[in-house]
């Protein structure tokens, strides 16, 4: 039996976001505050890239909710290394707070992605 685990919070993005292949891109970003804040690392593919990579930038204050996986891979010394993401799977664009100008708020699920 396999375990999924949901990650659902209000993050601040740490920095800009950034592409990665053709459909994907991740950000960093830290929930929580003083002893409890977590930086956690947060990948996006496909529709939801391209929005991320368009209208989150860092310091942005966003919803997101996906799915907790360990990714796999060799560094360039051939040592494996291992780090958890979550997958996000939908997306809610809050107001940041700062300078009090227009923000953009816009859920995104896979259903409402065309391809």
């Amino acid at each position: 039996m396999s375990t999924v685990i949901q990650v659902n919070g209000v993050v601040r993005l740490g920095r800009d976001p950034k592409s990665f292949g053709d459909k994907g891109a991740s950000v960093s970003a830290v929930g929580g505050k003083g002893q409890y804040a977590a930086w956690q690392e947060f990948v996006f593919y496909n529709k939801k890239a391209e929005l991320a990579m368009k209208y989150l930038k860092k310091g942005s204050l966003v919803y997101l909710s996906g799915e907790l996986q360990g990714q796999k891979w060799n560094d360039k010394d051939g040592n494996e290394r291992t780090k958890n993401v979550v997958v996000v799977q939908n997306m809610t664009f809050l107001p940041s707070g700062k300078g009090g100008g227009q923000s953009r708020s816009e859920n995104i699920s896979d259903d409402e992605v065309p391809f």
